[in-house]
Parts: C-alpha cells; sequence; structure tokens
C-alpha cells in the first residue's frame, strides 16, 4: 500500500523532526520510485484549441472553451496578446500551420507573432476559419518550455453582443511540422524510460552534496539503428543559484555526476531524451536509464527514542477534516489577526497543535482538495484544469481508510468536490448540498450522521471530510455579522448580482 505509507511517512517525519538530531549516513534518492512525483513533459504535435488537453499550452490572452454548433471546439484571443507555450526537447526546424477565423463583421485583422520575444512577421485574414504558416526558426526556439506570442491589429470593445467579451481571432487548431508526439514517459522495474521529445524532472531538498548515479543509458526501440542511439541530457539547477548541465551518449555506463552547490538547498534535476540528429520525432524510439539514483549527504537525523512500554490496544481514533473554502489564514486570531472574527477557533487552537506553515497546493478549491486527498501534487495528480477530474484508478484517503474498517462520509457545499469531479471515490456516504448552505446548516446534518453512526456501530472508527464556503462568493454575511465587521459597506456590493455586474465591466462573465 504505497500510498497508505505516503501518508504515514509525513506523519512520521513531523513526529522526528521535534527529537534530539544527529549525524546521519548519506540518503539515497531512488528516481523509479519517485516517478510519481516528478514533472513529466513531452512535446506535441497538436495543439485543439478548446479541448482539455489544448488547455494545458495557453498562457494569458484565452477565454474559456467553447463549441459551435456542430460540436467543434475553439477558443477566443482576449485582448491585445494570446500566448501558446509549448515544450521542445531540442531546438530545431520548425513550422506552425494555424487553423484561425477573425472576428465576423469586424474590420480587417492582421496577426502578428513572436517566439520567445523574436519577432517573425505578421499574417493577414482572410474572412472566415482559413489555415495559415508561420516558420519558427531553430535560432529563437530553445529546450525547456517556449512561447509563442500572437499580437492582434484590432480587437472589439466589450458589448452585450460579444458577451463583454475583448474579441479578435478565433481559434481551432495548431500543428507542428515536423510532427513529434512521443509516448509518455514511465517507470518499469529497475528503470526510466524516457521517449525521445521527453523529460522527467524531480525537485530535491538536499542537506549537502550529491550525486546522480546511472548504471547503464540503454537506447531502446528504433533509436539503435541511429547514429549514437540518441543522448541524456542532465540539467541541474539550484533555486536561486547555478545551473550545470552535461550530454551523456546512448549505450554508456556506471555514470556519477556531481550536483552543483553546497549545504542546504532545493535543487531542480531533470533528464531529457533526445535522438541523436535532435529531432527528438523518432517514433518508438527512446532511452532506458538503469536504476538512476541520487546520493545526497544528509546532515542530521533524530536520535532515537527509549523503547515506549507497550500499552493496551486502544481503539483507532476518529479522523474529522473540516476545510473552510477560501478563508485566509491571517484572519483568523490564532493566526494573528487583532479583530474578533474567530474566538471559537481560537479557543479550539490553544489546545491543539496549530501548524503555522501550511501551504495550499493551488490557488483554487478542485486541485487543492484532490491534493488533501491524495497526497499528490497538482503535477502528479493531474487535475489542474474545470476540464479535469480525479480518475478512477487513483488511490485516496478515504479509500485507504475504508480498507482499514473506518467508515467514511462527506458534505461538501462545494461543486468541486462531488462525484462529477471524482472526489466522492473512497466515501460510504457523500452529500453535496446546495443553495449556498451556510455551515450551520451543514453542521446540523453531520452531527446528525455522526449521531447515527454512533447509534447503529458505536464505537468503529470514522473518517469525516466536511467542506462548508461561508467566505466564498457572493459575499453575503448575515446582518450581524454585517454590522458587527463592514458596517456601512452596502450588502449590495458582494451579492450575485453585484458580482456578476463587476464581471460584466471586467469582460469576465
Amino acid at each position: 500500500m504505497p500510498a497508505l505509507r505516503r501518508f504515514a511517512s509525513a506523519a512520521v517525519l513531523s513526529l522526528l523532526a521535534c527529537s534530539p538530531a544527529r549525524r546521519a549516513p548519506a540518503r539515497v534518492y531512488d528516481l523509479v520510485a519517485l516517478f510519481p512525483l516528478a514533472e513529466a513533459r513531452r512535446e506535441v504535435g497538436t495543439i485543439d484549441f478548446g479541448s482539455p488537453e489544448g488547455k494545458e499550452h495557453l498562457g494569458p490572452g484565452w477565454y474559456s472553451n467553447q463549441r459551435d454548433k456542430d460540436g467543434t471546439s475553439f477558443v477566443w484571443s482576449r485582448g491585445e496578446v494570446s500566448v501558446v507555450e509549448f515544450y521542445l526537447a531540442a531546438p530545431r526546424e520548425l513550422r506552425a500551420e494555424l487553423r484561425c477565423a477573425p472576428l465576423p463583421g469586424g474590420p480587417p485583422q492582421a496577426v502578428s507573432a513572436e517566439l520567445n520575444g523574436r519577432r517573425l512577421g505578421s499574417l493577414e485574414l482572410a474572412p472566415g476559419m482559413r489555415g495559415y504558416a508561420v516558420d519558427l526558426p531553430r535560432s529563437a526556439l530553445r529546450a525547456g518550455t517556449n512561447h509563442l506570442a500572437f499580437r492582434y491589429r484590432s480587437v472589439s470593445e466589450p458589448s452585450r453582443q460579444n458577451g463583454h467579451r475583448r474579441l479578435a481571432v478565433q481559434w481551432d487548431a495548431l500543428r507542428f511540422l515536423p510532427a513529434a508526439t512521443p509516448e509518455e514517459p514511465r517507470a518499469e522495474k529497475g528503470a526510466l524510460v524516457l521517449p525521445f521529445g521527453s523529460e522527467a524532472a524531480y525537485y530535491l531538498d538536499l542537506a549537502g552534496g550529491g550525486e546522480l548515479a546511472l548504471e547503464r543509458i540503454e537506447p531502446i526501440g528504433d533509436a539503435g539503428g541511429s547514429s549514437g542511439g540518441g543522448r541524456l541530457v542532465v540539467t541541474a539547477e539550484v533555486e536561486g543559484g547555478r545551473t550545470a548541465a552535461r550530454a551523456l551518449e546512448a549505450g554508456s555506463s556506471a555514470h556519477a555526476l556531481r550536483l552543483p552547490g553546497s549545504g542546504p538547498r532545493l535543487l531542480r534535476l531533470t533528464l531529457r531524451a533526445v535522438d541523436a540528429a535532435a529531432a527528438a520525432s523518432m517514433p518508438g524510439g527512446g532511452l532506458r536509464l538503469a536504476a538512476p539514483t541520487v546520493r545526497a549527504a544528509s546532515s542530521a537525523l533524530p536520535a532515537p527514542r527509549a523503547a515506549a512500554r507497550p500499552r493496551t490496544a486502544s481503539p483507532p481514533p476518529n479522523v474529522v477534516v473540516y476545510l473552510v473554502d477560501t478563508l485566509r489564514a491571517d484572519r483568523l486570531g490564532c493566526y494573528g489577526s487583532a479583530r474578533p472574527t474567530s474566538p471559537a477557533v481560537d479557543a479550539f487552537a490553544r489546545g491543539a497543535t496549530l501548524f503555522e506553515r501550511a501551504i495550499a497546493q493551488s490557488s483554487w478549491t478542485r486541485p487543492s482538495v484532490t491534493s488533501v486527498l491524495t497526497g499528490f501534487g497538482p503535477l502528479a495528480h493531474g487535475v489542474t484544469t474545470l476540464d479535469d477530474r480525479l480518475p478512477d484508478a487513483a488511490t485516496t484517503l478515504p479509500e485507504m481508510l475504508r480498507a482499514a474498517g473506518y467508515r467514511t462520509a462527506a458534505f461538501s457545499t462545494n461543486p468541486q468536490v462531488s462525484a462529477g469531479t471524482g472526489l466522492a471515490q473512497g466515501f460510504d456516504d457523500f452529500e453535496l448540498i446546495g443553495g449556498n448552505a451556510r455551515s450551520d446548516a451543514v453542521n446540523r446534518r453531520v452531527l446528525g450522521w455522526v449521531d447515527a453512526h454512533r447509534a447503529h456501530r458505536g464505537r468503529s472508527p470514522f473518517f469525516l471530510y466536511v467542506h462548508t464556503i461561508d467566505p466564498h462568493a457572493p459575499y453575503e454575511p448575515t446582518a450581524e455579522m454585517l454590522r458587527r465587521f463592514a458596517a456601512g459597506v452596502p450588502a449590495r456590493l458582494g451579492s450575485r448580482e453585484g458580482l456578476n455586474e463587476i464581471y460584466r465591466a471586467r469582460g469576465e462573465e
């Protein structure tokens, strides 16, 4: 049960951090075992605008995904500039084939293209959805993330007819030639497999010196017939410091590369597979990295404690996660607020363990709660957009506790945490409470469930997840709360109607 060990390890490390320290032997990071936590990237041949897969390539300057009456997906540009982000394992000559259309009925439209800040030229758009092409010179491309920006000559003013948006061009698709869509990087027994045109990046917290060790770099698939079989590009970047890079040829063995920096530091280690001609498009080709590890000095480990006396086994504890959506920590007294906003929470915190550096894994609900319930960050669990849901194959905390004999239940007031987003899996009882229900109403349902559980199952353990949404928009406090904390502020300003007026004025509705 690797996922359960992941949760258990976090708790053990937190407890051990309070113990006296002693010198410790070197640590070994197994990059195969850590692959689920790595940031895996690969090249793409086509970006389908309007699709969930295409959305991850859209930087600033785009509206939400849309579909025509015939089901064709597309995206409208937003404002004067739109940016497409795409990954390359190695620079090479490319051509971008575009399919787009100017705003119907608008003035003549021209689009100028910039690649990583370098101007490429301009396209005059004809009416209707048509194809165009832009050459992307190798000299302007780079290994890693590239930015292709489109600047528009004409942008519409927000109006009721265009949904209060600033539109210029409707985008259907972008295709790179020569095309390259390698398979995803993967881990297998004792090795990492990196198809050409892909990479895996690890974030390592090092305390001292370190080195990357590889037993062998083996060409796979069609790579065996290429000149040299390709190469592995290793890049090590110290946060706020130096970057070191080295290329290793396929077919070589027994490598030990010293990692840059010394002392405590955060390091990003990237392993990238590039074919011999730097085309990164060889079908089926790639590299197999045998036994990739990072050996790192460890400054200290907790001193061993005396063995505890045997105790009589006690029943497992109940576990409750009570999440208050959109509540800022610095608005609570226990986190430094001087205003009397949270007397009950402050009283509870005085007799509990208060975590002073708890950081949400995302700026919005769905990926953040997915991290809470899986133990993975957004790049690992893959829930990052409105089109993403947690796959059924994922393992969640309630699933593990249910397997351990717990009864599991959840009460959510946010549709981002629901069966539709995949976050109901593992719960015996799950209730999505609509209508912007306040926490007092939610609490009554929760306590009713607890009473029913005790009546039918006695002291058997339960896991309870409660998601309330009182501080979230729309901002509609009770009259008493408005009087105490926002006297003189018209209640309509934070109402749904008032917020919609603001969104329309900003062209965001």
